[in-house]
């Protein structure tokens, strides 16, 4: 509703707290990233102790997402997530419940907060201090420039990125996922299985012919390569596609773990902590 999505804005403007109205402002709201949710009860002492508390964490937390819920407003959900006291803390990750903290115990919430706050960053987003290279930005002189991954505003679906403008200069700037490409040592194998080292590169997936095209950053030299012939380096991220038997993971990033010769599948983890084996075809390198 439009009173929703006002209060969504004021809140990512000012990282309040977001008191949810429907059902389906929740899901919205829980879909991505880290959120916590807190179940209250208007006619509840230790919910109303505890708020103000509440509320500072919320902006010590800046890529997390706060959130309220009235159990007697929506009385749907506090039944599908089993709330029976109050205040009860509900943590996700991507849109999947991972734990709870019951009562008035803001130490329980906040340490909580942190571990699933650490999870998620260490699997589904790029890695503070990793290298990236910039592109398809409208001002094309940036285009091209290596960055430094600084930080992540979950509000703004922004990396912060310290670009190097040369001679020594530096500028910070939030940057869509899309518009930055790992900078990494790939390795290209040929139909022999013999290696060859690229390094310090980015690979671009081109969809129309189905290539990368693997360039060095130094020289600007590119090589083009198929999913097959590179392989993908173990703590990378990856872009999750074509996956039919759970869709709803698809085009999600994940981290890769490992890779399993015999059975020709890479391990990866998804932001809320599943792990899967999937095959090279529903990776691409973000």
């Amino acid at each position: 509703s439009s009173r929703d999505r006002r209060e969504r804005k004021r809140a990512q403007m000012s990282k309040e707290v977001i008191h949810i109205h429907t059902e389906e402002d929740f899901r919205a709201q829980i879909a991505s990233g880290v959120a916590v949710v807190d179940f209250f009860a208007t006619w509840c002492g230790p919910c109303k102790a505890i708020a103000p508390q509440y509320v500072q964490m919320a902006s010590s937390y800046p890529t997390v997402k706060f959130l309220k819920v009235d159990v007697d407003a929506l009385k749907g959900l506090a039944h599908e997530y089993g709330i029976r006291a109050m205040p009860t803390f509900k943590f996700f990750r991507n849109g999947k419940v991972q734990t709870e903290v019951k009562g008035a115990n803001i130490q329980g919430v906040e340490q909580t907060l942190y571990v699933q706050k650490q999870a998620y960053e260490d699997s589904a987003l790029l890695p503070q201090d990793s290298k990236v290279v910039l592109h398809s930005l409208t001002n094309a002189n940036f285009n091209g420039k290596v960055g430094t991954i600084v930080g992540y505003t979950t509000n703004y679906e922004r990396y912060i990125v310290s670009i190097d403008m040369g001679d020594g200069k530096t500028k910070k700037a939030g940057m869509k996922a899309s518009k930055l490409r790992q900078i990494l040592d790939l390795q290209v194998k040929d139909s022999n299985g013999k290696k060859t080292i690229i390094s310090f590169a980015s690979a671009e997936w081109d969809d129309d012919k189905t290539l990368y095209e693997v360039t060095e950053i130094k020289s600007k030299k590119s090589t083009m390569v198929s999913k097959s012939e590179l392989v993908i380096p173990k703590n990378s991220r990856v872009k999750v596609s074509g996956l039919k038997s759970d869709s709803s993971r698809n085009g999600q990033l994940v981290k890769i773990h490992d890779y399993v010769k015999d059975a020709d599948r890479y391990i990866v983890e998804f932001g809320d902590g599943k792990k899967a084996k999937l095959k090279v075809s529903n990776l691409t390198l973000a």
